[in-house]
């Protein structure tokens, strides 16, 4: 409802349903896996009348599972689930405009599948980095200390993103000013 979606029931066409189960190979199990999942979002995206869900089921081929919602003013209706093969990509797309709506940092490292190299840990840093900049969605994130799990409220992911980028800058800033100070002074000593 938060999103834009109607207080109701959501609702899936005969059709779509149809090609759920014959063109994207999900079995009545597997669907009832993604309403789960659905109850605890990975992400959520909007773009212009489409609520973008990712889930953290996957299909048949092991590509993280979206649900696309057609929200009208009636009811809320399920335009597409699938598996996406190029989710790093989409997601990122995705946070470089105001479409994010609400990401679980923690459990977005999910989309890695089972990659693990540099390109893919650098995109997964993009993704966070640009949903940070926006400020405008809400966040989810958990930390461990000896041994708990603590959730971390909004205010406090925030706060930690504030100090950490104040600091980067101030480094930066520090940085920029010894080197410009040192290239004023060998200026001088090549003038004198």
């Amino acid at each position: 409802k938060d999103y834009g979606l109607v207080n109701g029931k959501t609702k899936i066409s005969q059709y779509v349903f149809y090609k759920l189960i014959n063109k994207h190979k999900f079995s009545g199990e597997e669907l009832y896996s993604v309403k789960q999942a659905l109850e605890n979002p990975v992400a959520i995206f909007k773009d212009g009348k489409k609520v973008i869900i990712l889930t953290d089921v996957v299909d048949h081929q092991k590509y993280p599972v979206t649900v696309i919602l057609a929200v009208n003013t009636e009811d809320n209706c399920v335009a597409s689930i699938y598996g996406r093969h190029n989710i790093l990509n989409y997601v990122c797309k995705y946070t470089k405009g105001d479409y994010v709506l609400f990401m679980d940092l923690d459990r977005i490292e999910y989309i890695r599948g089972d990659k693990t190299n540099k390109e893919v840990d650098e995109r997964l840093d993009e993704i966070k980095r640009n949903v940070l900049k926006l400020k405008g969605c809400k966040l989810k994130m958990t930390i461990e200390r000896d041994g708990r799990k603590i959730e971390l409220t909004e205010k406090e992911i925030w706060d930690a993103y504030n100090l950490v980028n104040k600091n980067i800058t101030s480094d930066i800033e520090q940085e920029a000013e010894k080197i410009l100070n040192q290239e004023l002074e060998d200026r001088n000593e090549r003038v004198k």
